[in-house]
């Protein structure tokens, strides 16, 4: 499941689970983020043998898997992917004729992504850093600008920012440094939007408040000496340079409002002389484009009052116009804006909740501006129009996220990187394939439509099987036969219905079978990136679908996927977890607080939780409870008959990025084995765990952040599905 929201929870009555209450064995078991070193398999947490639990791989596994048996480890192969919760911001295209590039940045590291003559999208070569800028001057010939931010000091609020410029000469296979500029705090121009152009043998850059140039096609840089700072640039031709500039001490020891100006250079950044001297201003952004026929628009907005002025001409600014848009265009139009004839497309940004973010255009004849999208979770957005006219937005957010593509008229969109793997859940159908080499099914979701897609070599392709215009699915199950289901909500995340998807030919064909209106509380659970979770189940009676939410988990039946009742609500303090299905048995999984975090000897402690899974078979036979040792953040759980599987990072940190736990079952639950990371493989850790598949003895998917991640030998060795990246 990914998280997003951490509920504090007040625990009364939970303490130590009473053995009675279905404290289970647990074998090779060590303190949470530690690794089993010389400890003796069959030792459970309480130091007494636990039946069935030996961790013994059998004797036609290969050599690491007995070396990892003995050891009580798992091993993960290859390196993350670059899947779309990986993605924090996009760089929009650069096009050189059919060829484009374009970047997917990350936290630290950044995916330059190429497409040529219309296809797939996919990664050639990865920066460190965050990419903010890319041009290129022939399909081979390219230069980026990255940003790596440092450690904050500990009386600063950031970290120094480590800018560089970068040189390709193989169409973005490989890369070399040729600038660099480290900029402290108290140095930086936050309103200075990063720009590239590259044209043959010359190029410019802005970068921190500077203008360079460059005459060996990006292989040096030199500094244009200019007496103010550069806020935004605008390079129609080799010769022709617009500047959108402030005085830099405006953000000297408090901020001091000074006039923003447009510069012009007709002789490739020689020589300068003022076109318009703007408002006095604090400038959050002052974002100028131009056309080498002199049609330019250029929005300044003022960061102490949040005040926009727009300001346009179609003749170089011999003559213009200048208006301030009510608040609510105003504070959404921040990003640089793309000009098509006598039309702006700027992107939105919400600014301030609650104003959605999206595309909106801006009608330099009339001064209209037009909302044309909508999306909550989108942020930045840069907007790039390709050869063909296609368009393409590149978002920040804080939602899985990508480059979207769009035809003429700018409302509907859709990812087109990364593609795969899908991102909501992944699922094994052993009936379409085999119990070792399973039929994959997974769905995905990009804030306008859903899919669902298939997978027949493991995660390394995915086909798209159906798109859902305007749905987010948040569950699928294969049931008998070649019977598939999706369960769906409306892509806005509002209160509408719940829709079900079916299909009985192997995902060839789909029905909606009709939207089901259920509680406000039910739908307000089942929000798009809430903090829930869904599993579904297709049974030979109709289908079952668990809710994992707080304030409370709901299992709901329907026999014909449009009426629905309520099999079960339970109330849910703790933080809500995804269920899982087994046959027509659900297993809730929770993380029961034991202790909150606190200090100790100065320093953070993190919580005590405790993981513990509840059985509801749908027949109405008693609750099966079985708990997990203490200091274990459960992330997610699969069933496949009697085999289990719980995927824990520590509870110390929450964080599975700094080490993961492997619980496994082969009875049903009565005792459990962990396994836990070997040594010297925290770096190939996915991040955010999203779901859990296991089908047969030995085959498990697992997607997370950093792509799918597959094992076929039981768990002891999990390598990552080359279609993540």
């Amino acid at each position: 499941m990914r998280r997003l929201i951490w509920f504090g929870a007040a625990c009364s009555a939970c303490g130590m689970l009473a053995a009675g209450c279905g404290a289970q064995g647990v074998s090779a078991e060590n303190a949470p983020g530690s690794l089993p070193g010389s400890l003796a398999a069959g030792a459970n947490a309480h130091g007494t043998a636990a039946k069935g639990t030996g961790v013994t791989a059998d004797a036609g596994s290969s050599s690491m898997e007995r070396t990892l048996a003995s050891r009580g480890e798992f091993a993960v192969l290859g390196d993350p992917r670059w899947a779309p919760a990986r993605v924090t911001q996009v760089v929009s295209p650069s096009f050189v004729g059919a060829v484009g590039f374009a970047a997917l940045d990350g936290p630290s590291s950044s995916a330059i992504i190429e497409s040529a003559a219309g296809k797939p999208w996919h990664v050639v070569s990865e920066l460190p850093g965050q990419v903010v800028a890319i041009s290129f001057s022939s399909p081979s010939d390219g230069a980026a600008i990255t940003v790596l931010r440092g450690k904050a000091s500990p009386n600063m609020a950031e970290g120094p920012a480590a800018y560089r410029i970068w040189q390709t000469r193989d169409a973005g296979a490989s890369w070399r440094a040729v600038w660099q500029l480290t900029a402290p705090p108290a140095d930086e121009m936050p309103a200075a939007t990063p720009v590239l152009a590259l044209f043959g043998a010359t190029g410019y850059a802005a970068v921190s408040g500077q203008l360079l140039r460059s005459v060996d096609g990006g292989a040096t840089w030199a500094r244009v000496p200019l007496q103010d700072a550069v806020l935004d640039a605008a390079f129609p031709s080799p010769a022709r340079v617009w500047l959108s500039e402030v005085s830099p001490q405006v953000f000297r020891a408090g901020n001091h409002p000074a006039p923003v100006v447009i510069a012009e250079s007709v002789d490739g950044g020689r020589t300068f002389h003022t076109v318009l001297t703007g408002p006095s201003v604090v400038p959050w952004q002052a974002n100028l484009a131009m056309t080498a026929s002199g049609v330019g628009v250029w929005v300044v907005k003022d960061l102490g009052s949040w005040e926009t002025r727009v300001l346009w001409t179609t003749n170089g600014w011999a003559s213009w116009r200048e208006d301030m848009p009510q608040v609510y265009q105003g504070r959404i139009a921040q990003s640089v804006p793309v000009l098509d004839g006598d039309v702006a497309y700027i992107g939105l940004c919400p600014g301030a909740a609650p104003f959605p973010g999206g595309v909106t255009s801006f009608d330099l004849r009339t001064g209209q501006a037009s909302t044309l999208a909508t999306v909550p979770y989108w942020y930045s957005v840069s907007l790039a129009r390709g050869p063909s006219g296609t368009w393409y937005a590149a978002p920040s957010s804080s939602e899985p996220t990508g480059l979207y593509e769009s035809a003429q008229g700018l409302g509907a969109w859709h990812r087109v990187a990364p593609a795969a793997p899908p991102d909501v859940q992944v699922i094994a159908d052993p009936a379409l394939g085999s119990a070792r080499s399973p039929m994959l099914f997974g769905i995905d979701g990009d804030l306008f439509q859903g899919t669902v897609e298939e997978s027949a070599d493991g995660g390394a392709s995915w086909r798209v099987l159906a798109r859902i215009p305007r749905q987010t699915p948040i569950a699928v199950a294969a049931g008998p036969g070649k019977r598939l289901a999706v369960a769906a909500v409306d892509a806005s995340g509002g209160n509408g219905p719940l829709h079900l998807w079916v299909s009985r030919d192997g995902g060839q064909h789909w029905t909606e079978l009709g939207a089901a209106d259920l509680p406000g509380s039910v739908v307000q659970s089942l929000m798009p990136f809430g903090p829930s979770d869904a599993a579904l189940s297709v049974t030979a009676d109709g289908y079952l679908l668990a809710i994992a939410a707080m304030p409370k988990d709901l299992e709901l039946a329907s026999r014909d996927g449009v009426h629905w009742s309520t099999v079960r609500s339970v109330p849910n303090d703790d933080l809500a977890l995804a269920p899982a299905f087994d046959g027509g048995t659900v297993w809730w999984l929770d993380n029961h607080l034991i202790r909150p975090g606190g200090k100790a000897n100065g320093k953070d402690t993190g919580p005590v939780l405790q993981p513990v899974l509840t059985a509801s078979p749908a027949g109405g036979n008693a609750e099966r409870t079985v708990s997990l040792p203490e200091g274990y953040d459960a992330l997610a759980m699969a069933w496949a008959g009697s085999r289990g599987m719980v995927v824990c990072a520590s509870s110390a940190n929450m964080d599975p990025s700094r080490g993961l736990t492997l619980f496994v079952t082969s009875d049903g639950g009565a005792t459990w084995t962990a396994r836990h990371l070997a040594p010297g493989l925290q770096p190939k850790l996915p991040g955010e765990v999203v779901s859990l598949a296991l089908s047969g003895d030995d085959f498990g998917a697992l997607l997370a952040d950093g792509g799918l991640l597959v094992t076929r030998d039981g768990g002891w060795t999990w390598a990552y599905a080359p279609g993540g990246g």
